[in-house]
Formats: structure tokens, C-alpha cells, sequence
């Protein structure tokens, strides 16, 4: 209780002084924010930042954790090791279901033969860990302690990239058969780049990814059409493309098509990708969303994917229209620009000796890439192509971009408390304050301001329809037009002194409350609590569904189920630099 209370004072404070450090200097500001200098991005060709990380020696230091040399012999044994045939598949997906079953006795009996199982069961259990079965989750667990010596996901994924790099014989065979056995959405997608690797070898594809192209199991066709899509081949992808006729899936076919567009920039195949967008699941259809809005920029369709299959359907219809009207004009070029998921985490923080703060990004693995440690209360900040970051000051009052490498200020403009920034598909800049909100576009010249006479602002973002959305202490989300009319607002729970606001492809928000994560919905004024958690300083909502979350009194950096609050990654504090606590998490 005593360091409950302590840690709740030691926030309480915190925060105070962040509100009256600013208030003292905000009759120094002045109404016009002076830029410093030009904007860099204003020339600059956005492309995958500069990579100074070395994945490759990361991954080899991570196989000796395991004593795994990097040697095609031993890292295909991993694999197999931890494969099952279709028939004890079969018998342990029925073993882990009886781990929930009503008898005592079932239940003990399921838990020691999945045991027996070994290391081929762990695929199968982190599968059913997510099953909501609390029991299940439960011995789940339980039989993962008793099996798991050394965590598989990391090296899995590890192991699975070297692979790629060798090529040994016999490599697509036991990729495909892996596969289904994943644990989760990242080994599997780097199991389907490592498919797409091999997929052509001496200009001639792979014959079993090709007889794959006929399997029953979805998985592995849909992973071998990717492939193939992915793997460069012009012939192939004309193939792949006449493929899409005779597929009955139509997750497989979208697949296909979003491929196709992203990376043969194949303009007949949009309108199919459209269509198809209407025809999936959210999950599937955002990647294809997400597509159409880099390529409409602010013109594009303000109806988004929505949870159902009439929102979904409503949301092809707009965007077939728009596809229509600007087909001749759309240049496939823009793709080029999106940002491609690397799997760094993004950590701001401040130091509770009120000594300022750092900002810093980090490996899936935990290893420093890049760290700058000249900042003055970092509220936010956002990684930029070419090796810049732009960072937020409360105590400086300040929103700069720096050089990852050196800290170097490039440009800077200043602005009373920044709390929150957002980069929009067109490179404009969001800046979020405690009572005014502004967007620059790549100029830096303001386009749009929202004020507010109250300094009760926690988070806030530019929605996908043009408004704008903020986040008030009293727990109200207000909108406003661009023009900084208020159009309407309601009361979606309290926040913290310091929260994050984060908008999804389907238009919907992800907000950081005092005791969760909730996602609200706008349009019907609604806000549900999808994860419980305590005092949460940021979150953001993975392609996974997974939640990032950080929380400065418990120093945690954490990714975690929101149906099951199951953590499956943390970046832990070294004891030694226990004096820095995250403010702002993100993963890109």
C-alpha cells in the first residue's frame, strides 16, 4: 500500500510540475510559432530509413544464447524438433482443448501427454493461450514452464532469417511445415519471408511451393502464393495473377492482389483489391485500406472499413467510385513511401531526478539502435525517414527534429506544451498542446488550428475525416472542424493526466484511461474498455491486435493480448538505469 501511495505522490508530482513550468511560460509565448530553419523533408526522398542496425549479427548472437551455431544442419533441426506430423497435430489439438475440460482427472491426464509432446507442443499451446479459457491459459502456461527452456519465439524467428541467407536443401519443406505451428504472427511472418526467399532458385520456382499452390490447408497455400508474389518473378506474378481466378479463398486472393499492387505496382489488380477488401474480415481488409489511403492522400473516401460486413461493403462501394474518377491520374509511385514494419520500439523517457529525459529506439531484442539524451521533459516523439526523429519538450516548450546519430537539432519551432504529435500520409505534422492543437504542412507553415480557452487537453489526433479530436482531463472527447469549430463531443471516461490518443484504419480510436485501454467509437459514442490496466501513459493498437503499452510508475514496456492481459514482450530497465521511466511507446 505504502509504495502504491508513493508511487501515486511521485505522479502527482511529476505532472504538477510539468502544469506550472509551462504556465510560467505561457505569456512568453507569442501567437506566431517562429521556425528555425527550413524543413529538410521538403527535399528529402522518403524512403527505408538508413539501416545501421546489423540484423544479421544480431541474429547470430541470439542463436548462442541457445548454442545454436549458424550452420544450415542445426538450425533445420530446430525447426523440426519443433514440428509435429498432420496426425499428432491432430492428437495434441485435442489434448490442449481437454486441458478445459469439466473432469480433474481429463484435465491432469491432457496436461502430462501434451508434455510428452516436448518442444514440438509449444507452437500448438502459445496458439491456445489465447483461447480465453482461464483454466486452459492456465495449464497452458504451466506446460510451457515444464517444456521451454529457452524462449523459441525470438530464436524461431532468428533462426528463420539465417535460414534465408543459406538456402540449405530441404529448407521449403520444413518452413511449410512449421508454419502452421507458429506462435504468433511475427515468427510467421518471418517464416513466409524466408518462403519468399527461396521461392525462385536459377530463375525457376520452387516445385513443391508450386504443388503447395494446390494444398487443402489454407496456411500453407496462402503462403506459398505470397511467395511467390513477393519473390520478384515477373512470370510468376502474371501466374499469380491469373491464380486469383480460380482461389476460393478470398483472404488468399487479397493477399495476392495487395502484393501485387505494393510491389509489381500492377494498376489492374486495384479495383480487384477493392472489391475483395468488402469480402474479408476487418483484420484481413486494413492492409488494403491502408493502401488506398496512401494513395488518395486527403481526397480519398472518408467511410472506412467498419467491424461488419455492411460498413465493410458501404466503405468498397465509396472507395470503387473514387478508383473510377482517378484511376489515369493515381501514381503507384506514392507506395514506395509507406513505412514498412521493422519491429523497433520507440521509447520516450523522463528521468525522475528531474534531470530531463531521453528518447530512444530499441531492437525486438532489446538492443540500443540509437539514443539521444539532450532533451528537456520529452512528452512525444516520432521517428522520420533518414535517420530523423522529431521530439516534443514540455520544459522547453519546444517541437524539434534531430539526427538519430548525433542528437543534432535540424530544425525546431516553438510551441506551448506539446504533449503529443501525429505525422499524417501526406508528411504533415500534428502537434497536440494542452490547449491548442496545430498542422503544419512539410513547409512547416500552419494549415489548421484548433484553441481551446481550457488547459485540460490529455491527447488528441487528426481523424481520418478531416476533424480533429481531443481528449480532455474531464474525460470528454471533443471534435472540431479545421476551422476550429467545435462540432460535437461526449464523455468517454477519465484519462490520465497524460494519455495517448491513436486512430485506426476502421476510423475508430485507441485511448490510454486511468484503468485501461479503451476503443471508442465516434460515430455511435462509445467507448469500450478493451484491456484493463493501470494508470497507462501510451498505447498503441499492433497489426497483430496485440497492445503496446508503457506505464512510467512501473517502468514498464510491455506488449500484451488484450483478451487475455498474457504479456508476450517487455523491454525490463537495466537495474543499473532505473532513473529513466517510459512516457511514450510506439512500434514501427
Amino acid at each position: 500500500m505504502r509504495s502504491t501511495i508513493a508511487a501515486l505522490l511521485l505522479l502527482f508530482v511529476f505532472s504538477f510540475l510539468a502544469m506550472t513550468s509551462s504556465d510560467r511560460s505561457i505569456l512568453a509565448q507569442e501567437k506566431k510559432l517562429p521556425v528555425d530553419k527550413k524543413d529538410p523533408l521538403k527535399d528529402l526522398k522518403v524512403d527505408l530509413p538508413e539501416e545501421k542496425f546489423d540484423q544479421k549479427k544480431a541474429d547470430i548472437e541470439t542463436l548462442k544464447t541457445a548454442n545454436l551455431p549458424f550452420e544450415s544442419k542445426p538450425l533445420l533441426d530446430f525447426f523440426k524438433n519443433h514440428t509435429v506430423s498432420d496426425t499428432d497435430r491432430a492428437r495434441l489439438s485435442d489434448l490442449i482443448r481437454q486441458l478445459g475440460d469439466e473432469d480433474f482427472d481429463k484435465r491432469e491426464e491432457a496436461s502430462e501427454l501434451v508434455e510428452k509432446f516436448g518442444v514440438s507442443a509449444i507452437g500448438l499451446l502459445r496458439q491456445a493461450e489465447r483461447s480465453g479459457d482461464p483454466e486452459v491459459l492456465r495449464r497452458c502456461e504451466r506446460c510451457l514452464k515444464n517444456i521451454e527452456k529457452v524462449p523459441t519465439r525470438t530464436l524461431a524467428s532468428a533462426a528463420a532469417r539465417l535460414l534465408a541467407d543459406l538456402k540449405p536443401e530441404g529448407l521449403t519443406e520444413v518452413m511449410l511445415n512449421f508454419l502452421p505451428l507458429a506462435e504468433d504472427d511475427i515468427v510467421g511472418d518471418d517464416i513466409r519471408g524466408t518462403l519468399s526467399a527461396i521461392a525462385m532458385r536459377d530463375g525457376k520456382p520452387d516445385p513443391l511451393l508450386i504443388q503447395t499452390l494446390e494444398s487443402k490447408e489454407l496456411i500453407k497455400r496462402s503462403a506459398a502464393a505470397e511467395a511467390f508474389t513477393r519473390g520478384g518473378d515477373t512470370a510468376m506474378r502474371d501466374k499469380m495473377r491469373q491464380f486469383m481466378a480460380k482461389e476460393p479463398d478470398n483472404e488468399i486472393k487479397l493477399k495476392i492482389a495487395i502484393n501485387l499492387v505494393m510491389l509489381a505496382k500492377k494498376k489492374d489488380v486495384i479495383e480487384d483489391m477493392i472489391k475483395l477488401m468488402g469480402e474479408v474480415p476487418l483484420d484481413s481488409g486494413w492492409r488494403a485500406e491502408e493502401i488506398l489511403l496512401r494513395l488518395a492522400g486527403e481526397k480519398g473516401p472518408t467511410t472506412s472499413l467498419g467491424a461488419d460486413k455492411p460498413a465493410r461493403e458501404k466503405a468498397r462501394d465509396e472507395w470503387i467510385k473514387w478508383w473510377a474518377a482517378n484511376e489515369k491520374t493515381v501514381d503507384l509511385a506514392k507506395l514506395d513511401e509507406m513505412e514498412r514494419t521493422l519491429g523497433y520500439t520507440l521509447i520516450v523517457e523522463m528521468d525522475v531526478r528531474g534531470q530531463g529525459g531521453r528518447v530512444k529506439e530499441i531492437t525486438p531484442d532489446g538492443k540500443v539502435r540509437w539514443q539521444i539524451t539532450n532533451v528537456q521533459f520529452p512528452t512525444d516523439a516520432l521517428v522520420l525517414p533518414g535517420n530523423r526523429v522529431i521530439v516534443a519538450e514540455q520544459n522547453t516548450n519546444r517541437v524539434s527534429e534531430r539526427d538519430t546519430a548525433t542528437g543534432k537539432e535540424i530544425w525546431g519551432a516553438t510551441f506551448n506544451q506539446p504533449i503529443g504529435l501525429q505525422r499524417l500520409s501526406n508528411g504533415n505534422l500534428v502537434v497536440i498542446g494542452r490547449h491548442q492543437t496545430i498542422e503544419w504542412d512539410r513547409e512547416r507553415k500552419a494549415v489548421a488550428t484548433i484553441t481551446r480557452q481550457q488547459y485540460d487537453v490529455i491527447a488528441g489526433a487528426k481523424l481520418r475525416n478531416g476533424n480533429y479530436c481531443l481528449y480532455t482531463q474531464q474525460g470528454l472527447l471533443v471534435t472540431y472542424d479545421k476551422d476550429g469549430k467545435q462540432i460535437d463531443s461526449f464523455n468517454a471516461g477519465r484519462g490520465n493526466y497524460n494519455s495517448t490518443m491513436q486512430v485506426l484504419a476502421n476510423g475508430k480510436l485507441i485511448l490510454t484511461q486511468l484503468r485501461g485501454i479503451a476503443e471508442v467509437d465516434l460515430a455511435a459514442k462509445k467507448a469500450d474498455v478493451v484491456m484493463t490496466y493501470n494508470f497507462p501513459t501510451s498505447a498503441q493498437k499492433l497489426p497483430n491486435g496485440n497492445i503496446l503499452v508503457s506505464n512510467q510508475n512501473t517502468y514498464q514496456v510491455v506488449e500484451m493480448e488484450p483478451k487475455t492481459n498474457k504479456t508476450v514482450w517487455e523491454h525490463k530497465p537495466d537495474k543499473n538505469d532505473n532513473f529513466f521511466r517510459a512516457w511514450r511507446v510506439k512500434r514501427r
